[in-house]
């Protein structure tokens, strides 16, 4: 794990952040929620890409 605490511009969450609960959707429109989630697993792994391949 890294022991990076700074972002290079002012706007996100730093490193190491809790993400906040979200209610959203998969690329199927299958409903995702977060609360849900960790009833049944101790962790949620985000993956954010941007998609251009």
């Amino acid at each position: 794990m890294t022991t990076e605490r700074h972002l290079d511009s002012e706007k996100g969450l730093l490193i190491g952040t809790k993400a906040p609960f979200i209610n959203t959707s998969d690329v199927f429109e299958k409903k995702i929620d977060f609360s849900l989630l960790f009833k049944e697993y101790r962790g949620i792994f985000l993956d954010f890409s941007r998609g251009a391949w």
